[in-house]
């Protein structure tokens, strides 16, 4: 057996908060049917910059790791709700490059289109990040969660 063979199950729970936002928005035609077969081209990104107030890495040996600041990509996906989260490796990956955690997810259309007035209002705070496996630089998000309430950080010290 390989003493380098890594663990099977890992969590990570992050409390970060939501510091800004962006949405991105691109559509175009493509003229060049030979590069691009596609006919048109269309872009819908909800970037959510936090900082990392609490890392809870359950079950890890040694240090915790720590990142300060979270970049998530939200992006919309036409999959019906009653069929998302079915798979949880489908839910989204995570990176970390730079001081930085990554995190790239989707929501369903309809949802996806509901979190643009509720940042543009200031409603999200907060945001609850759960990973799995986070090894080398890379990890499965299994559950992300936005939270209209801050939570203070004495409550989250130990």
């Amino acid at each position: 057996m390989a003493r380098n063979s890594r663990e099977v199950e890992s969590n990570d729970w992050f409390t970060c908060t939501v510091d800004d936002w962006r949405r991105t928005y691109r559509f175009g035609v493509n003229r060049n049917r030979k590069l691009f077969p596609e006919a048109f081209d269309e872009w819908d990104l909800i970037e959510v910059f936090g900082t990392v107030r609490h890392h809870d890495g359950s079950g890890r040996r040694g240090k915790k790791l720590r990142w300060p600041n979270v970049e998530v990509w939200i992006s919309p996906t036409t999959t019906p709700r009653e069929q998302w989260r079915d798979d949880p490796e489908a839910v989204g990956g995570v990176r970390t490059e730079s001081g930085k955690l990554h995190v790239y997810t989707q929501f369903p259309v309809e949802v996806y289109l509901s979190l643009i007035p509720c940042f543009s209002m200031g409603h999200f705070k907060e945001m609850y990040l759960h990973v799995r496996n986070l090894y080398r630089r890379s990890g499965t998000l299994d559950s992300i969660s936005l939270n209209p309430k801050e939570t203070p950080l004495e409550d989250l010290e130990e």
